[in-house]
């Protein structure tokens, strides 16, 4: 390095040397010497005229420029070269020290980028988020801490139950011989707008929903389509082995997330959409799929559960397997009604059912859970049904109907409940016209044949007249009831040649009800399925009250008659007398002779199951 400074000092001097004075440009004259600064006008006269002598002083200064400027270049390029090889020498011990250092350099900036990081959320969650979601998320904040340390306590061990039937049992009790039975207390099931169904979820910010609009995550099931705000970090979140410690990390974690916009998303799509809460279980369900789909450790399960309990159901973490290798997460419902063919255990002694296909040796294996439930968590499920179910349509077809083919999608997947729920399934907003495309101008006319001639019962130019003549044939009175009756009989008539028994051998098990968009798309139903049918049809085109007498292997409908049945001469007659007093008239819709209002003789013995 010494060697190359001399040799820049050097070319230094060199360059500020004045050419043609031989002095360097640095040195300024002393005052005494004038003989280069003086020039006389005798000087200048001669320097002018004598210009030969000039030219060639001139060229001499050029050359020896020439000369000074090749050796000033030779110099820059030795120069150069040694530069060069110091560079060499300098980056290649650059590059063995960074080697030494590169290591310790990158972890200390990744532990300054995490402190930064940190530092940043802190910030957030101080000065941000707690003045946008207040005193309510501080309360949500604390249940959910309360709850880690409550699954830090550990889970404790329950003993699947024994199997229920895959539909509800029918006793085989016998009464007196008695056409009319002693008064029964009919029991209205729960209207769903009066169940302690929880209140919506707090709508979260405006301002939020922008922080998170680039990750976008599309959802669908049975139809409905949301597209949900989440924060980038939600999907990286995991359990690992799903042992109590970390299930309870991960819940700190998710109660740490903007939780609230996917929860206020999910419910505001169930209630515009007319959603039940197995909808709503759906749609979360279907959201913890799009979300985590590798599902490594349960992820899904414990999503599902955790926005359940943030929405206010009483739902459960379960899990199952012998060891950390086996485990598996499972969600456990509970419900207001008894569900058939589900297991379930017992925990508080409330049934909470496993929401998973369980076969061979797994049903005998223990599910473990936890006592008590989240705080804000307390309501069940419902699987009853609001007035009507807006699932978005997918039009289809058969020779008669039409009908909303995401209907048997949804039903597919619905859980065996009480005969109750089935006689009041609203029927597919598709269907519904087309059933009254197909049978409303039938009824209409029956309604009004009696009231505007006795004569047109024998009208052989009318299809009308003839059903009606056939059903009503006996009939003296022509009032109201018997208008009545005669679309009683169509309808009895409709559902016993439509709805097919072998049908209905190919989808469910006997015994289990078939809801109105299955049973009309399919052309499908045994003797209840009929008979479930048909007190719809007459509690919608005839306006009457009406009641389900359930059998082991079938069903009569109680209609609630102001007199008994002018069609009826010469029949079996039964009645079921309510404890208001009121007459339903046992119809058997399942007739194929047409004597509808003849009770068969094997069932006059038997107290049926009253479903009102």
């Amino acid at each position: 390095m010494t060697r190359l400074l001399l040799k820049w000092s050097a070319a230094a001097c060199l360059s500020l040397t004045v050419v043609g004075s031989g002095r360097p440009a640095c040195a300024m004259p002393s005052p005494s010497d004038t003989t280069g600064i003086a020039i006389t006008t005798a000087d200048t006269t001669a320097i002018t005229g004598d210009t030969t002598t000039a030219a060639a002083r001139t060229d001499a200064g050029t050359n020896a420029s020439r000369e000074k400027m090749q050796a000033l270049k030779e110099q820059a390029q030795e120069i150069a070269e040694d530069v060069k090889e110091d560079l060499k020498e300098g980056w290649k011990d650059a590059k063995e020290s960074f080697k030494e250092t590169g290591s310790e350099f990158w972890h200390n900036l990744k532990e300054k980028a995490q402190e930064w990081k940190e530092e940043a959320t802190d910030f957030f969650e101080t000065h941000v988020k707690s003045q946008v979601v207040g005193q309510f998320s501080d309360n949500r904040r604390q249940c959910n801490q309360d709850f880690c340390q409550h699954l830090l306590g550990g889970f404790k061990a329950y003993k699947i139950q024994t199997y229920r039937p895959e539909f509800p049992e029918i006793p085989k009790s016998k009464s007196e011989p008695d056409t009319v039975w002693p008064a029964l207390t009919l029991v209205e099931p729960a209207d769903f707008r009066s169940l302690n169904r929880p209140s919506a979820p707090t709508a979260p910010e405006s301002f939020y929903d922008e922080l998170i609009q680039s990750n976008q995550i599309k959802v669908k099931a049975d139809g409905v389509e949301l597209t949900l705000n989440l924060e980038p970090r939600l999907s990286t979140y995991g359990i690992g082995a799903p042992t109590e410690k970390n299930l309870a990390a991960f819940w700190q974690k998710l109660s740490e997330s903007r939780f609230d916009i996917p929860l206020r998303q999910i419910y505001d799509a169930a209630q515009k959409h007319h959603l039940n809460d197995w909808g709503l279980y759906r749609l979360t369900q279907a959201a913890a799929v799009a979300i985590y789909p590798k599902n490594k450790n349960g992820e899904q399960a414990a999503w599902t559960v955790f926005m359940l309990n943030q929405a206010g159901y009483a739902a459960k973490i379960g899990r199952m397997g012998a060891d950390k290798k086996t485990y598996r997460l499972i969600v456990l419902l509970p419900f207001y009604e008894k569900i058939y063919g589900c297991p379930y255990v017992e925990i508080g002694g409330a049934p909470f059912y496993v929401m998973e296909k369980l076969a061979g040796k797994q049903r005998s294996e223990p599910v473990y859970s936890y006592d008590g439930c989240f705080a804000l968590g307390t309501a069940p499920l419902s699987l009853q049904f609001p007035e009507t179910l807006g699932i978005p349509c997918l039009y289809e077809k058969n020779d008669r109907f039409a009908y909303n083919l995401r209907m048997l999608d949804f039903y597919k997947s619905y859980p065996c409940a009480p005969t109750a729920l089935y006689l009041h399934a609203p029927c597919g907003e598709v269907l519904s016209k087309s059933i009254q495309h197909k049978c409303g101008p039938m009824v209409d006319s029956l309604l009004h044949l009696y009231q505007t001639s006795p004569a047109c019962a024998t009208d052989s130019s009318a299809t009308a007249g003839t059903i009606a003549a056939t059903a009503s044939e006996t009939a003296t009175v022509h009032d109201a009831q018997t208008c009545q009756e005669a679309v009683i009989a169509y309808l009895g008539r409709f559902a016993a040649t439509y709805f097919d028994d072998n049908a209905k051998k190919k989808i469910k098990p006997e015994g289990h009800p078939l809801f109105p968009d299955e049973a009309f798309a399919l052309k499908a139903g045994d003797a209840k399925d009929r008979a479930l049918m048909h007190a719809r049809l007459v509690r919608r085109f005839v306006g009457l009250p009406v009641v389900l007498a359930e059998y082991e292997k079938t069903a009569l409908v109680g209609i609630a008659l102001p007199q008994p049945p002018a069609t009826a001469v010469g029949q079996a007659l039964a009645a079921i007398k309510g404890d208001d007093g009121t007459m339903f008239y046992l119809f058997n819709p399942n007739a194929k002779d047409g004597a509808f209002w003849h009770c068969p003789k094997p069932l006059r013995d038997i107290k049926p199951v009253v479903v009102l």
